[in-house]
C-alpha cells in the first residue's frame, strides 16, 4: 500500500476576510493526494478566533469556518489526517480577518471648512486618521503627504453653485470608514474694483500718496503692490484706502488687487512717477582753456527735467550767473537763448591774470531760474572747468633751423617753439611761400610748417605771428627783424681759376697750384695731366684750394685736366679747360767750367754751355754776363762762340787774391733759351796772385765788371753752382 503524501486546505473565496467583502461564513476545502487508502481518521482544529462547522464530504472535505464579528486578529485552522500507513500528513492555514473600520476623517482638520466659498480651482486638504493608509474625496485617491500624515487633492474646472463632497479613510484591509460630508460654494466672480484717487497715471511732487477706491465685496481683501512691497489696504462699507509713505524717487507702477474668499481676483494699475527734484542745470564744458581781453568763451548752460519734463526758464538770466575768480579778474557776461533750454554764457572782455570759473545759482537763491511743471525749482550746478585768465602775447623761444647750407630742394621744415600754448601761427616772406602751420604730436608749444622758396637764393621769415589759446596775438617778431632759414641753389660753380697756369722750366717735379671758386664748393676730384695730383686742401671758406701736383715725365709740360667741384647745395660741375701748370727739366740748363788758373795768370777762361743751342748766339756778347768777385779785379774781355750751344768768356786784368764769381743773369737765359728761369747761374773761382804782386782788384758787373790786377800763385779752386735755372713752357 502507497504512502498518503500531502494534505492541504484552502479557502474557497480568496478575498480579504474584512467588512467589504462581508461578515458571513468562509467555505474550506481539505484535499489529500497520494495512492493509498488507508485513512483511518481526519481531526480539524481551530485557533484566533471564529467558528467551525459542516465538516462533510469524501475528498475533497468541506469545513465552514465563520470569522468573529466587530474584530481583528487571525485565525490558524489544521487538518491533521491518521493514516494506516506511516507519515500522517499535516496542512495548516491562516486567515487574517479585520471587521474594524478606521475613523472617519476629521472634519475640523479639512480645508476649505465645511459651509466654505471656493473658486472654480481650489484644492481640499486634511489630516490621516490613525489606522488609515488611503484617502478618497468622492472615490478618487487623494495625494498622501509629509510620511502620510497629511492627504491633498486639486480640483479645477468646477462650476459656479454648491458642491458637496465625501471624504473617506481606508485602513489596509481596505475597510472603509464613515464619510465625511464637506459642502462648498463654488464662487467664480471676481470683486468689482475701482480706484478713485489717484484718478489716473501721472506724476506727484511728494514722497506720499494717498490713495482710495471702491470693492462691491465686503469680504475682499485689498492690497497694494509696489515693486516687491505689498502694503494692505483698509475696507469698509465698499470703500478702500491706504497712505503710503517713504516712495522714491521715480515711476511706481501700483497694482491695486482685490480678492474675494473664493480667491477670484480683481485688480487695476495706478503708475505714479515720484517727481521731488527740480529741473537739472548742466554746465557744458567752455569752447576754450583760456580767455582773455581780446577774445571771448562760450560756456552752454543746459536745463532738463527727468521726470515731469517741463522746464520754465524765462526768467533765467545773467543775475543768476555766479562767479569763483581771482582777484583783479573781471569779465563782462551775456546769455543767449539757444532754445529748447538750452544757452549761451558769454565771458568777454576778461581782465586781469588768474583764473575764473561760473555755475549758476539754485532756484531759491535767486528767484525762479528754472521751475518744473510741478514747482520744483531747480538746484545749483556744478562749477564750469577753471579757465585760465591770460592777457600776456606769446613769445618765441627758438626758430629752427638756426644754421642751413644751401639746397637743391626748395623746401625747409620750419620749427618754432613758443613760451606758451598757441592755437594758432602765420609766416609771410617776400622769399618763400609756407604750406600749413601744425601743432607737432601733442605739444601746443612746438609749431612746424614746411616753407618754399620761390626763387633761387636765400630765403626766409619776414613776419612771424602767433596767437595764444586766450587770443593774444604776437605781432613784433620778439624784436627780430626777420630769419634767413634757407638757400635754394640748382646752379652747380660757375667757373675756377687756376694759378701757376705756366710753362715755367723747374728743376722740381712739384708744383702747388691754388683753385679760386667765386663760391664755396667741396673739390672731389682733380684729374691730372703727365702728373699725380695730392689731395687738395680748402684754405678754410671753401672758396681757395691748393693742391700738389708731381710730373711724371721729366723735360715735358704737366698740369690739371679736369676739376670737379660741388657747391654747398651739393650741385656739382666738372672743369674740363686743361691747364699746363709747370715744366720740368731734369737736365742742367747752363753749365760753366773753368781750368785751374796759373799762378800770377792775369787772365781766366771760362768755358758756357746751354742745354740746347740758344738763339741768335751772335747776340750772347759780355754785356749779357755779370762779374764779381772778393778782393779781385778783372774784366770781361770777350764772349767767343764754339757753337750754337757752347761759348768761351775771358776774363782778363786780374788784379788781387780771391773769389772771382761769373754769373749768367736767369733774363739772359730766358731770353736765349726762350724760357723762364727762376734764378742765374752762377760760377765761381778763388784765384791767388804771383808771390809780390800784392794788387788788389775791384769787382765789376755787366759787360766786363774789373778786377784788380796782381801776381797768380797758391791754389786755385773752382767750383760750378746751378741755382733753380729750370724752364716751364706755357
Amino acid at each position: 500500500m502507497a504512502a498518503v503524501e500531502v494534505v492541504t486546505i484552502t479557502m474557497s473565496d480568496s478575498s480579504l476576510v474584512n467588512i467589504a467583502n462581508g461578515v458571513g461564513a468562509r467555505v474550506l476545502v481539505i484535499t489529500s493526494t497520494g495512492t493509498g487508502t488507508g485513512i483511518i481518521s481526519t481531526e480539524v482544529t481551530l485557533s484566533g478566533g471564529g467558528t467551525l462547522d459542516g465538516f462533510a464530504g469524501e475528498g475533497p472535505y468541506f469545513v465552514n469556518w465563520t470569522p468573529p464579528a466587530d474584530a481583528e486578529g487571525s485565525a490558524t485552522i489544521t487538518v491533521a489526517l491518521n493514516a494506516l500507513e506511516e507519515g500522517n500528513p499535516v496542512a495548516t492555514l491562516v486567515i487574517p480577518y479585520d471587521f474594524l473600520a478606521p475613523d472617519a476623517p476629521d472634519p475640523l482638520l479639512i480645508t476649505p471648512v465645511d459651509a466654505a466659498t471656493v473658486g472654480a480651482a481650489f484644492t481640499i486638504q486634511g489630516s490621516v486618521p490613525d489606522g488609515a493608509s488611503q484617502i478618497t474625496v468622492d472615490g478618487t485617491p487623494a495625494t498622501l503627504l509629509s510620511g502620510n500624515t497629511t492627504w491633498s487633492l486639486a480640483f479645477t474646472g468646477q462650476s459656479a453653485g454648491g458642491l458637496s463632497l465625501d471624504v473617506i479613510a481606508i485602513d489596509a484591509m481596505e475597510n472603509p470608514s464613515q464619510a465625511t460630508t464637506i459642502n462648498l460654494t463654488v464662487d467664480t466672480a471676481p470683486p468689482v474694483l475701482g480706484v478713485t484717487s489717484p484718478g489716473g497715471d501721472g506724476f506727484h511732487s511728494s514722497t506720499t500718496l494717498d490713495m482710495e477706491g471702491t470693492c462691491d465685496d465686503s469680504d475682499a481683501v485689498i492690497t497694494i503692490q509696489d515693486g516687491a512691497t505689498t502694503h494692505p489696504a483698509t475696507l469698509a462699507g465698499g470703500v478702500w484706502s491706504i497712505s503710503l509713505s517713504s516712495l522714491s524717487e521715480g515711476a511706481h507702477a501700483l497694482l491695486v488687487r482685490a480678492t474675494d474668499p473664493a480667491g477670484n481676483q480683481a485688480s487695476v494699475i495706478r503708475t505714479i512717477t515720484v517727481d521731488t527734484q527740480g529741473p537739472l542745470v548742466t554746465v557744458g564744458v567752455p569752447t576754450a582753456s583760456q580767455v582773455g581781453a581780446s577774445s571771448s568763451v562760450d560756456i552752454p548752460v543746459t536745463f532738463s527735467d527727468a521726470g515731469e519734463g517741463t522746464v520754465e526758464t524765462s526768467a533765467f538770466g545773467p543775475t543768476d550767473i555766479e562767479f569763483d575768480a581771482t582777484v583783479g579778474v573781471t569779465a563782462d557776461v551775456a546769455i543767449q537763448d539757444q532754445g529748447a533750454g538750452v544757452y549761451t554764457l558769454t565771458l568777454s572782455n576778461v581782465l586781469g591774470t588768474g583764473t575764473i570759473r561760473a555755475r549758476v545759482k539754485a532756484g531759491a537763491e535767486s528767484a525762479e531760474v528754472a521751475v518744473d511743471g510741478l514747482g520744483n525749482r531747480s538746484q545749483v550746478s556744478d562749477w564750469s572747468s577753471t579757465l585760465t585768465v591770460d592777457n600776456t602775447a606769446p613769445a618765441i623761444q627758438t626758430i629752427t633751423p638756426t644754421t642751413y647750407t644751401a639746397s637743391t630742394s626748395p623746401d625747409t621744415l620750419v620749427t618754432v617753439v613758443f613760451s606758451e600754448a598757441v592755437a594758432s601761427v602765420g609766416a609771410t616772406s617776400a622769399t618763400a611761400t609756407f604750406g600749413t602751420w601744425a601743432m607737432v604730436g601733442s605739444d601746443p608749444l612746438m609749431w612746424r610748417a614746411t616753407m618754399t622758396a620761390t626763387a633761387e637764393g636765400d630765403y626766409g621769415i619776414s613776419e612771424l605771428t602767433a596767437t595764444d589759446l586766450a587770443g593774444n596775438v604776437l605781432t613784433d617778431n620778439n624784436g627780430n627783424t626777420g630769419w634767413t632759414l634757407g638757400s635754394w641753389d640748382t646752379t652747380g660753380p660757375a667757373s675756377v681759376t687756376v694759378s701757376g697756369a705756366d710753362t715755367e722750366r723747374s728743376a722740381n717735379p712739384e708744383k702747388d697750384v691754388t683753385l679760386t671758386f667765386l663760391e664755396p664748393v667741396t673739390v672731389s676730384a682733380i684729374v691730372a695731366s703727365n702728373a699725380t695730383a695730392g689731395t687738395p686742401s680748402s684754405n678754410g671758406d671753401g672758396t681757395i684750394w691748393t693742391v700738389r701736383l708731381t710730373e711724371l715725365t721729366a723735360d715735358s709740360t704737366f698740369g690739371i685736366a679736369s676739376i670737379t667741384a660741388a657747391d654747398l647745395a651739393g650741385n656739382s660741375v666738372t672743369f674740363t679747360n686743361g691747364w699746363d701748370t709747370g715744366f720740368y727739366e731734369a737736365g742742367v740748363v747752363v753749365t760753366a767750367t773753368v781750368p785751374v788758373p796759373a799762378v800770377g795768370a792775369t787772365s781766366i777762361v771760362f768755358t758756357v754751355t746751354f742745354a740746347e743751342d740758344i738763339a741768335n748766339p751772335l747776340d750772347f756778347i759780355p754785356a749779357d754776363l755779370l762779374l764779381g768777385g772778393t778782393s779781385i779785379g778783372g774784366t770781361i774781355q770777350s764772349v767767343d762762340r764754339v757753337t750754337d750751344q757752347q761759348f768761351t768768356v775771358t776774363v782778363a786784368g786780374m788784379t788781387g787774391s780771391g773769389t772771382v764769381q761769373l754769373t749768367v743773369p736767369a733774363d739772359v737765359v730766358q731770353a736765349v733759351l726762350s724760357g723762364e728761369y727762376n734764378a742765374p747761374l752762377i760760377t765761381s773761382v778763388t784765384w791767388t796772385a804771383a808771390a809780390g804782386s800784392g794788387g788788389s782788384g775791384s769787382s765789376g758787373g755787366g759787360g766786363g765788371g774789373g778786377c784788380g790786377a796782381g801776381t797768380a800763385a797758391g791754389l786755385l779752386i773752382a767750383s760750378l753752382g746751378l741755382l733753380g735755372l729750370r724752364r716751364r713752357r706755357i
